[in-house]
């Protein structure tokens, strides 16, 4: 995925002498070092018989079951929305019990987002540290939990306003209208000329 290949989004760069005028990631050579404390758990999505696309298999969190090709929301199976839900409720569980719940961060892109969503709104154990989401949208069958606000769990979006697989202003920004009514911590950036899969802005947001 474009998250492995790009050091430069989990590890900071190590910088010799004065050479720190170079940009982060526009040096070749460059070497990176984790920063001190943080791991990052990357979950991969299932290779899956997608529906609308003749059963042909493709690294999918979900079933789509149309393709609308970003005119609108498509159709989903929920069954296998719900199995991921689970399967990472259950690696959150997990990190929940070795650095506490504030320490936990969830996060994806694109469809990946939607996912991350859906399990962030499903999910019933303690409060997390945060939520991150690029390129993606609230799902229309994900209920977002009213008290979210009480939680006191960030939620932080990106989208790119150039974007025709999720675009902004046609529909995307209206599924998040059920997270704007909690009055949550929530912050949503959009950016001009930003495409969908566009790496190099999703780095600069991440």
């Amino acid at each position: 995925t474009s998250y492995m290949n790009c050091h430069e989004y989990f590890y900071r760069e190590e910088k010799e002498g004065d050479v720190a005028d170079k940009e982060d990631g526009d040096d070749e050579d460059a070497t990176y070092a984790p920063h001190a404390g943080l791991k990052v758990v990357l979950p991969t999505a299932p290779n899956r018989a997608i529906s609308c696309f003749d059963g042909e298999k493709l690294r999918a969190w979900y079933d789509y079951l149309t393709d609308h090709d970003g005119k609108a929301e498509d159709e989903l199976d929920n069954t296998t929305l719900e199995e991921i839900a689970r399967r990472v409720h259950t690696l959150i569980d997990e990190e929940v019990a070795r650095v506490g719940a504030r320490n936990v961060f969830l996060g994806g892109a694109s469809q990946g987002c939607c996912a991350a969503l859906h399990v962030a709104a499903t999910y019933r154990g303690p409060a997390l540290g945060g939520v991150i989401g690029t390129q993606g949208h609230l799902l229309s069958c994900t209920k977002w939990p009213e008290d979210w606000a009480l939680r006191r769990t960030p939620l932080r979006l990106f989208n790119g306003l150039a974007d025709e697989t999720m675009p902004w202003g046609d529909w995307v920004s209206s599924t998040f209208d059920p997270i704007r009514d909690t009055q949550c911590d929530l912050k949503i950036h959009t950016e001009e000329g930003v495409e969908h899969g566009d790496d190099e802005a999703e780095g600069r947001w991440v």
